[in-house]
């Protein structure tokens, strides 16, 4: 397989405009420039007030966002993804587990290639020559979840849900070579020293199984279940766990294992480790649900298969006539639910799960030192497998969005491939590529670091809010010698494309674009979609040269929305507030001279010194416009019974509130009109208003009358009577004070203010000798005061 730029890493060729005859730099200068062109002509043909504005989308914006066919997002664009070969042969539903046999000096890339599967749990063996796997065993457990090659190269195949370990010769010849007291064997790994190690669960325990298959109790941790294991240099483990999501490294002794907690993670699973040449650990978590089989009790160990020897006739593996070849029918074990994590394997291509939790994982690196540090972040997906290339790459795969990332030694991060499937749980790299396997459907791919042929990338779809007219589109990228880069269009009504929408565009392409011509800058096309609330974009990238690839680095469209009416969400009119609240209302001015009392600009005058706020009347509003324009506001008023509107003021009002002077009105019942424009952004043709009128509301600046003052009494008890009257508003209180001493409030004779007329009766006792004030206030519903008193002489004792 040729050596190629990998996908998602950028020569310093591809940082060049048309063959290298211009900078980044000198695209990016005339791309700004254009820009503006673009936004200056398209406001001057559509001679609108309503702000053009722009949807851009880059490589920050595109990492989750779209429909991938054969593209990976990197941190510098959209660019064609690896090409993938689908290895047909594997019938399970789960491909649970890659390995590779290194004897007899293979390199680390190179070396025969095992694949363990479920359900039911079998080996397969890679044949180079076909380009596919071929069974090698197949046992009657439900999943093979781990292979290790020993080496000498036999193979070791841990099970569930019995905790078998198997040892297959690469013949297939096979036998049960240890019988666990564990239901899940996660995985087996080899140190440097031959030794084989086995994490299992439910009880969280690392078994050390020797050359004869007796396994002892290497460590047992607190933990339920011990999910992967991995091995460095100076035979130390590194294993991490659920439900606490630790991280453990466990040091080699002769007692036993010496374990020490590297780190641990806020998620409850940590699922997967890999280490790179450094001697880096990446921990891959998998909290809200895992691909995982039910506990049951184990039956009976059956007896093991081979596949046929090759003087033998090769009968099927699983419908031969033959009962020494076909394995006897599975026991009665309960098949995978799906809160276990498994989806069954009719579904082609079955749905997300539903009972997945919207959460968010991770991919940590721990570094020698212990220093821990986020460099993936998932959402709503888990991370079922992690696989370091021999450049020191990390391969990501993940479920139940199963796709596969690519960290690369410099810290950016590629989203490499969408798998159809529904999860990536295994990864194994090779020189040339790498291999992963998937579960929901169990199938084999191998990815290469030659790109695709061909590939597109479908945009989100963009919502403008309203009604839309499209104006031109423009990207930015790079197509070297033997590729290709065009966009299209859409646009529908609908937030979900279906048959409403208009069809794609013809391909907008470097060839007839407006402005600078394909040598000094990005392509420049009018959108031929119809006016529409939303739109979305299709990028297609084509490669005759499987070593290059064209790359998109931003897209552009402008857009012009239709113009929307104000909107006015209330509007009311009460009394002013304290005067220590009245900063954020309008200053009120006197009138200028020569004004007559009650014109419109009698609203501006302050009120005179010791007036109360009964006399001014604070209007307030909230008012927006959908198109985000600067708005106009005007104020009008009449009298209940009036025809015509007249201006409260014809100063320019600005913020939500204004206080109107009612004392050169008459009293009376009033009307307020609020006029809201956004006449400040568009021109004549196209201005939009919004009013609203008030409720009725009460100009009453008269105080109330009190008549009929009566007193009459001796000995110092005085009763006194009489009525408190209103032209307009309701009594709401009556008080006296005797010699301007203390007020008391008194109630009227039926106990009750609830008119324009309360006639009242109090006494007053003790009163000494000689003459005495008493002085009556009435107040109004408007807070108006009227004042009466009686004077009276008590004659001495």
């Amino acid at each position: 397989m040729p050596r190629v730029t990998p996908p998602g890493k950028v020569d310093s060729r591809q940082y060049t405009v048309d063959r290298g005859k211009h900078s980044y730099l000198l695209s990016t200068v005339y791309c700004l420039l254009s820009t503006v062109f673009w936004l200056v002509s398209l406001c001057d043909k559509e001679s609108s007030g309503v702000n053009t504005q722009l949807w851009t989308q880059s490589a920050t914006l595109w990492s989750e966002a779209g429909k991938k066919n054969n593209t990976s997002v990197t941190p510098r664009g959209i660019t064609l993804s690896p090409e993938v070969l689908r290895m047909d042969g594997i019938t399970e539903s789960y491909v649970w587990t890659l390995a590779r046999d290194m004897a007899a000096g293979s390199p680390p890339t190179k070396g025969q290639i095992y694949v363990g599967t479920g359900d039911p749990g079998s080996v397969y063996k890679l044949d180079p020559q076909q380009g596919k796997p071929l069974l090698l065993f197949r046992s009657t457990e439900l999943h093979v979840h781990t292979l290790a090659v020993s080496p000498s190269g036999e193979i070791y195949a841990g099970t569930s849900p019995q905790g078998h370990v198997y040892r297959i010769s690469p013949q297939g010849e096979a036998n049960l070579f240890c019988d666990l007291p564990a239901n899940y064997v996660w995985k087996l790994v080899f140190d440097g020293r031959g030794n084989l190690y086995a994490a299992t669960g439910p009880d969280g325990i690392i078994y050390k199984i020797s050359a004869e298959g007796k396994a002892d109790v290497f460590f047992d941790s607190s933990e339920t279940h011990l999910l992967d294991l991995i091995v460095d240099r100076e035979s130390n483990l590194y294993a991490c766990s659920e439900p606490n999501g630790l991280v453990y490294k466990i040091s080699p002794s002769a007692s036993g294992g010496q374990a020490f907690i590297l780190y641990d993670a806020e998620e409850g699973e940590v699922h997967c480790l890999a280490m790179d040449s450094l001697g880096q650990l990446y921990a891959g978590t998998a909290s809200g649900a895992r691909p995982r089989i039910p506990m049951v009790t184990p039956p009976p160990v059956p007896p093991i298969l081979r596949p046929p020897l090759p003087t033998e006739p090769a009968p099927s593996p699983i419908n031969s006539d033959s009962p020494l070849q076909e394995p006897p029918p599975p026991p009665p074990i309960p098949r995978v639910t799906p809160e276990e994590g498994l989806r069954p394997r009719e579904a082609e291509r079955p749905p997300v799960p539903p009972y997945l939790p919207k959460i968010t994982n991770f991919v940590y690196r721990i570094t020698p030192n212990g220093t821990v540090k986020k460099v993936l972040e998932v959402p709503q997906a888990l991370v079922f497998s992690l696989s370091v290339d021999h450049k020191d790459n990390v391969l990501v795969g993940t479920g139940s969005e199963a796709r596969i990332y690519k960290l690369d030694t410099r810290g950016e991060t590629c989203t490499l491939l969408d798998a159809e499937e529904t999860q990536v749980l295994c990864l194994l790299s090779e020189e040339g590529g790498f291999f992963y396997g998937t579960g929901n459907a169990g199938r084999l791919f191998l990815a290469s670091n030659a790109y695709c042929r061909e590939g597109s990338f479908e945009s989100e779809v963009f919502d403008a809010k309203f009604i839309t007219t499209w104006g031109n589109l423009s990207w930015e990228g790079n197509t070297p010698e033997g590729t290709k880069l065009t966009l299209s269009t859409r646009t529908g009504n609908s937030k979900k494309p279906d048959n409403t929408w208009s069809p794609w565009s013809e391909e907008y392409t470097y060839e007839g674009c407006q402005g600078y011509g394909r040598t000094a800058g990005p392509p420049l096309h009018k959108i031929q979609s119809p006016a529409s609330r939303f739109i979305q974009y299709r990028a297609r990238l084509v490669t005759a040269r499987p070593q290059e690839a064209p790359l998109l680095q931003r897209v552009s469209l402008a857009y012009l929305p239709q113009n929307q009416a104000p909107d006015i969400l209330s509007l009311s009119v009460g009394q002013a507030p304290p005067s220590s609240q009245r900063e954020r209302y309008p200053r009120l001015l006197p009138p200028a001279r020569g004004q007559e009392p009650g014109t419109p600009e009698e609203g501006l005058r302050a009120p005179r010194p010791g007036a109360g706020g009964r006399e001014t009347k604070c209007i307030n509003w909230k008012a927006t416009d959908p198109n985000g324009d600067s708005m106009r506001c005007q104020l009008f008023y009449k009298g209940r019974n009036e025809r015509d509107w007249k201006p409260m003021t014809r100063e320019e009002i600005k913020g939500d509130s204004f206080c109107w002077q009612t004392t050169r009105v008459p009293d009376g019942e009033y009307l307020v009109r609020l006029l809201v424009s956004d006449e400040p952004d568009n021109p004549p043709d196209i201005t939009l208003s919004a009013e609203k009128v008030s409720e009725p509301f009460l100009v009453d600046n008269t105080r109330p009358l009190l008549l009929n003052l009566i007193s009459a009494g001796d000995k110092g008890r005085l009763e006194v009577s009489g009525l408190a009257r209103d032209e307009l508003s309701s009594v709401t209180r009556i008080e006296y004070s005797v010699d301007a001493v203390d007020w008391k409030a008194i109630f009227p004779r039926d106990n009750i203010f609830d008119s324009r007329e309360e006639d009242f009766q109090f006494t007053v006792e003790g009163l000494s000798p000689g003459e005495h004030t008493i002085i009556i206030n009435a107040t109004d519903a408007e807070g108006n005061i009227g004042s009466g008193k009686v004077l009276v002489e008590i004659v001495g004792r």
